[in-house]
């Protein structure tokens, strides 16, 4: 065999390093990205929405300051299923479902969605942007859905045994890690087995 040619086997063997080498250095390329995108986040969108908000609000008072308030804090979560980009919207007992609630809610449970300002209010008892004294209702509002970041504008509610309105002071809502995080933690364990094996 001359010098500089090439068996079949010496092929393979350099094939098999490629290969490594892509191997070896494809997988931490790929979750860098994938951190990097975490870190910086990536444009906001006007996708749909398919969410489940956790919503903690304390530190109630009663709104014409007559009485205390019976329920504090208050806890809710609502499944709710809609389209930003489809403009101001109004849905009762459709695409929303009260999952908990730590205050009683006559009715089913209905959103308003006001895309102009990216404003969504939840509530139950004949949805509006304001509730009625005496009534067993909830209404919170929420801004910042089309961001993926929602934060609290707040609750209020009343009672049937009381003629208060409850307005609170402090609270949060949270969302559960979209899907991507779980697709995250796989390519993670993926890669972590790949280190373990060599």
């Amino acid at each position: 065999m001359a010098d500089g040619a090439e068996t079949a086997s010496d092929r393979d063997r350099n094939a098999s390093a490629r290969q490594i080498m892509i191997s070896k250095w494809t997988l931490p390329v790929i979750g860098a990205l994938l951190l990097a995108n975490l870190q910086f986040g990536s444009p906001a969108s006007a996708a749909p929405i398919a969410a489940i908000y956790t919503i903690n609000a304390s530190g109630f008072g009663d709104l014409f300051g007559s009485s205390a308030p019976p329920t504090d804090p208050v806890r809710l979560a609502v499944s709710i299923n809609f389209d930003p980009a489809a403009g101001d919207q109004f849905n009762y007992g459709t695409g929303i479902s009260l999952r908990r609630s730590s205050v009683a809610v006559s009715g089913p449970i209905g959103y308003d969605y006001d895309s102009t300002n990216d404003v969504l209010s939840i509530g139950g008892a004949g949805l509006s942007t304001s509730i009625t004294a005496g009534t067993d209702d909830v209404l919170a509002v929420l801004t910042g859905l089309r961001t993926g970041a929602p934060s609290l504008v707040g609750v209020e509610y009343t009672t049937t045994l009381s003629s208060g309105i409850y307005l609170n002071s402090t609270g949060g809502v949270s969302v559960p890690e979209p899907a991507s995080m779980v697709v995250l933690l796989g390519g993670l364990v993926g890669m972590a087995s790949l280190r373990r094996r060599r």
